[in-house]
């Protein structure tokens, strides 16, 4: 989930309801959260997320579940090619680099 929401999906949320500012926001957190996890850093790359969780031998059997990996495939894939992801990349790190 928290590779999707890197992504700005927000699980739950229909996308016509979501709001931008909260696709944003979910994106900042599940990097931090991703970061701390794992103590790697691909920034807001999707598919270097992807590779690295679903390769990982600490990760991957949570990453791959049975229950949501058919979902979580389907769903990276729709963000990377989402027209909107590099322009929400973008405000996702000048949100960040402001705070610093």
């Amino acid at each position: 989930m928290y590779v999707l929401n890197l992504g700005g999906a927000l699980c739950g949320v229909p996308s016509d309801l979501a709001k931008e500012e909260d696709r944003i926001d979910a994106m900042r957190r599940a990097l931090h959260y991703l970061r701390e996890l794992t103590g790697q850093n691909y920034g807001y790359d999707l598919e270097k997320w992807h590779h690295y969780l679903q390769s990982s031998d600490e990760f991957k059997n949570d990453y791959t579940n049975r229950y949501g990996w058919t979902a979580v495939c389907v769903g990276i894939k729709e963000l990377i090619a989402d027209k909107d992801h590099s322009r929400r990349v973008e405000l996702a790190q000048q949100t960040m680099d402001e705070e610093m």
